[in-house]
């Protein structure tokens, strides 16, 4: 566990903090927009990466719950 975290959630939360205040972002859909606008350019699914990020939350619960 790396120290003054004590959760996977807690590191996720605490990167997007650190990035929505180094940009000026207001909401976490600010965020999210700019997500969408990047799969769009990129060619990108948005909705299969939704998929894809949920799994890691689940996985990341699992570990949490181990730990």
């Amino acid at each position: 566990m790396m120290s003054g975290f004590s959760t996977m959630a807690s590191l996720a939360a605490s990167r997007v903090r650190l990035l929505m205040k180094q940009t000026d972002m207001e909401r976490p859909a600010d965020l999210i927009a700019d997500i969408i606008h990047y799969c769009r350019a990129e060619g990108i699914e948005f909705d299969a990466e939704v998929n894809v990020a949920e799994l890691y939350v689940s996985e990341e619960e699992g570990y949490d719950d181990a730990n």
